[in-house]
């Protein structure tokens, strides 16, 4: 008889091991193949506790353990339900929602598991023990006055959730602005916001929070963002310099757009330095600092390049010793003279003539593009050009391009005609300006200059002859003006030599 029991009970026991491995090869083999056909990651520990269970179920069966089989049903159940709901959830969601391109925000996500969960938690209950709790939240008011009032918080930031994705004020991935705080949006769920900041932290914000704070969406309309950098300037450098420097460096930076251009303005006067905005468009919020980083960068080279020194708050002392001055005061009158004699049209003049002009000699400045004087104007002053270029227009046709060394402007001046063609500054420009009173003493001086002028003149209305599409009755009075030896007894008679 004992022998017949150790018998039975060495193959319950050896039945119970082969039931364990078998099982287990069957629910390995089962996760692997759900792992390498669908990769299914979440569902690994719901696996495991569905194996657990069964197997349990089926050792006891065999043993013939006396035991509650609702309470042990209840839990199996209760173990397959998990491991169900999480292979819906990720071959719904996850696997199917990937392959179509369909995103489903995360809060409803969470809601729609959350409610399967419940019904089928409380249904099993309901089934296997019993136990039905609808009545219990039904009647009892005071438990649901502690539950709401537990739940306060929970509630609102859920509500707020929901209102945040009726609204959709952002989505996930934009870069948003909330508390001086900027960063993008990782996780939009129930309960709360998480943003990942510049400084690659969670920054975590509760629902009702969202619903109440002012929120800049850097996304919206578009993910264009215009990036505006403050720049200051000496006044020692031209504003349109400064500008074509900085417009330049824009334009070599690989995440600028070039369309819309980069919008370079003067904001501000300041007390030792001029103030520049630069707008830069970019279309992604989060490059913001390296597109800072090396545009400033790129613009310090750029800068040293052109010996432009950044400005500095400085005092100036001036030193009143006679000597000093009239030092300082050559040095430009040399300068001057040396520039006169690189021109034609004073080379040949003794030093003492040409100071005098440098003294007679006014200096104006223009900026590119900017109108010196039109056709047709009235006029009485000459130009010389020190340091740049302008284009020459008549009848809005470019005729020439005049540099350092040339002038222009002689026409009013010694003729009394009005303006011959339309001046225009190509790049920032310096020159002197002798006006008619000045320049009359300037020949009463040196005569000798007339026949100089007269010839350039002459080649002057020969050149505007052939630019310009006149009538024949325009042909013949231009032609009288073209002689070089009509030219020079206009001036004498002009200037009553």
């Amino acid at each position: 008889m004992v022998n017949s029991l150790n018998s039975v009970s060495n193959n319950t026991i050896l039945l119970s091991v082969l039931v364990f491995i078998v099982f287990f090869f069957m629910f390995s083999l089962l996760g692997a193949y759900l792992n390498k056909k669908y990769k299914f990651p979440k569902i690994k520990i719901s696996l495991i506790i569905v194996f657990i269970l069964i197997t349990l179920r089926v050792i006891l069966e065999i043993h013939e353990v006396t035991w509650n089989k609702s309470k042990l049903n209840a839990i199996i159940y209760i173990g397959i339900m998990f491991f169900v709901i999480k292979l819906f959830d990720y071959m719904i969601i996850d696997f199917y929602a990937k392959k179509t391109k369909f995103e489903m925000p995360k809060l409803i996500h969470d809601i729609i598991i959350m409610i399967i969960y419940i019904v089928a938690f409380f249904s099993i209950l309901k089934m296997q023990l019993g136990i039905d709790i609808t009545p219990l939240l039904t009647t009892s008011a005071v438990i649901s006055m502690v539950i709401g009032l537990a739940l306060q918080d929970t509630l609102s930031n859920f509500i707020a959730g929901i209102v945040i994705h009726i609204e959709s004020p952002f989505k996930y991935n934009d870069w948003i602005g909330v508390n001086n705080i900027d960063g993008r949006v990782i996780e939009i769920n129930w309960r709360t916001v998480k943003i990942l900041t510049f400084s690659n932290d969670f920054y975590i914000i509760p629902n009702s929070i969202i619903a109440k704070s002012q929120i800049t969406n850097y996304n919206a309309p578009t993910k264009n963002h215009l990036r505006v950098i403050k720049i200051r300037a000496s006044y020692d450098e031209s504003p349109n310099k400064i500008k074509e420097i900085i417009l330049e460096t824009a334009k070599e930076i690989p995440y600028v757009l070039k369309d819309p251009d980069p919008i370079i303005n003067i904001v501000d006067y300041q007390e030792y330095y001029i103030e520049y905005n630069v707008r830069l468009w970019i279309d992604d919020f989060g490059k913001k600092r390296i597109v800072t980083d090396e545009f400033l960068s790129k613009l310090w080279y750029k800068l040293k390049r052109e010996n432009i020194r950044p400005p500095y708050k400085r005092q100036e002392i001036y030193n009143f010793e006679s000597n000093k001055i009239v030092d300082c005061k050559y040095e430009a009158l040399e300068e001057k003279i040396f520039y006169l004699k690189s021109i034609d049209l004073f080379k040949n003049m003794e030093k003492n003539v040409l100071e005098k002009i440098v003294n007679k000699m006014n200096e104006m400045f223009y900026g590119k593009k900017e109108i010196l004087f039109r056709q047709g104007d009235e006029g009485d002053s000459f130009f010389l050009i020190y340091k740049g270029e302008v284009d020459i227009f008549l009848d809005n046709e470019k005729i020439a391009t005049l540099k350092k060394g040339d002038f222009f402007g002689e026409m009013s001046l010694l003729l009394g005609k009005n303006r011959t063609a339309t001046t225009i500054a190509k790049t920032d420009l310096k020159c002197f300006v002798i006006d008619k009173i000045n320049f009359s003493i300037i020949i009463q001086t040196y005569p000798e200059i007339l026949e100089t002028i007269s010839k350039t003149l002459s080649n002057r209305e020969t050149l505007n002859m052939e630019n310009k599409n006149n009538t024949k009755n325009n042909l013949k009075e231009t032609t009288s003006f073209s002689n070089e030896k009509n030219i020079l007894r206009m001036l004498k008679d002009f200037f009553n030599i």
